[in-house]
């Protein structure tokens, strides 16, 4: 990318309301059920002058597209790696898709899912994809594109009413989207469906948007959704990594402070934020670890993060043998080459007050414990 386009995609990225690919039903259901703040009464109108431009192809590729490519058959069982929230999953996703025989969602499909196959719809929102997209991700300024690989939260979110992203809109709704959306409290029965209808419909469109055979998820939501995801994919595999929950906690919660302001459409206070976030980490977590056991035998593989870092080509190795993925040889050549591409880039690095710690250590215990981290401090 050169600066020129850099500039430009810097510029445009200021003017685009959140989740550009929601129909109009997803955005009835959030708009009128959740207050919105008059100053942000322009992105929602932005919201549904996006989608009404974006309806007539969603409509034709709903219509006459999806219901050929649901016939179609998911040859292998996917794999799903999850995890909480700046454990690594981005870097293990990238990693694990250099192989060309690994689909995935695309950050396109992630935006546009019901623009994937018909060409005329495609081609435009390519277009305004390339214009609109942000060079590098704000809280962390790791490089975005259009073809790169994406989690799928938001993707389900805009074709079902179900999604935790929502929070990222009403962030005052966090706890109750975490429920609701991860847990599927009180969720019903029809919407469940509706949802691994969907979820089973981008994956194929994935598969055949990549070129590639075996499926790779990224998505952390699906940390708290083992049971779910084995309904509709009984033989599915999972790779949980984790991270040191003291890391975890002040890389999260910058991530938010830096996101929230982009995405929100009601104000919420920076305590909250971080209140939500401790709630939905111990939940999340424990979720995972009451859920791990449901997985078939030699069916999970956990990872910590600190390994995937310092070794990544033979964490990865231990992946592919695990798991018996194909092109192991080319893969992980291609894992080693990514690596030297991108050895210069580094992380933040945050800082946790004296408080922070004791929060940490009071609110994660369970979680240093789990894995072996010691308490910081």
């Amino acid at each position: 990318m050169n600066q020129q386009e850099r500039k430009l995609r810097q510029y445009f990225s200021i003017f685009v309301p959140p989740a550009p690919g929601f129909s109009f039903r997803i955005l009835d259901r959030l708009f009128w059920k959740y207050p919105v703040h008059p100053k942000y009464y322009p992105k929602v109108l932005g919201s549904y002058l996006l989608n009404f431009l974006n309806a007539p192809f969603r409509f034709y590729e709903k219509k006459y597209i999806d219901p050929k490519i649901r016939l179609e058959t998911i040859e292998h069982p996917p794999v799903f790696i999850i995890g909480h929230w700046r454990s690594g999953t981005t870097h293990l996703h990238n990693l694990v898709t250099r192989n060309p025989e690994m689909a995935y969602v695309t950050t396109f499909q992630s935006l546009f899912p019901n623009n994937m196959v018909n060409r005329v719809g495609r081609r435009l929102f390519e277009l305004f994809l390339k214009l609109a997209l942000p060079p590098n991700r704000l809280a962390d300024s790791i490089e975005l594109d259009a073809e790169y690989p994406e989690e799928e939260e938001f993707t389900l979110g805009m074709k079902v009413p179900v999604s935790y992203y929502f929070f990222w809109l009403f962030p005052k709704k966090t706890k109750e989207f975490y429920n609701r959306y991860i847990e599927f409290t009180e969720l019903p029965p029809e919407m469940l469906e509706e949802w691994g209808e969907e979820y089973s419909l981008l994956i194929k469109k994935a598969i055949r948007n990549t070129s590639g055979n075996l499926f790779i998820s990224k998505n952390p939501p699906n940390t708290g959704r083992i049971p779910q995801l084995l309904k509709i994919f009984p033989d599915a595999k999972f790779i949980f990594i984790h991270r040191n929950p003291a890391e975890v906690y002040s890389s999260t919660l910058h991530f938010l402070m830096q996101l929230l302001p982009k995405l929100e459409y009601h104000t919420i206070t920076d305590q909250l934020v971080e209140e939500n976030m401790i709630y939905v980490y111990r939940a999340l977590m424990k979720k995972y670890l009451d859920d791990r056991d449901k997985v078939p035998p030699g069916n999970l593989y956990e990872m910590r993060y600190e390994d995937l870092m310092a070794d990544p080509v033979k964490e990865l190795e231990q992946v592919y043998l695990k798991f018996n993925f194909p092109q192991r040889e080319l893969g992980l050549k291609l894992v080693e080459q990514h690596v030297e591409e991108t050895r210069g880039f580094k992380g933040n690095k945050l800082n946790l007050s004296p408080y922070q710690m004791e929060l940490v250590k009071r609110e994660f215990k369970f979680a240093f414990d789990a894995w072996g981290y010691p308490s910081p401090g």
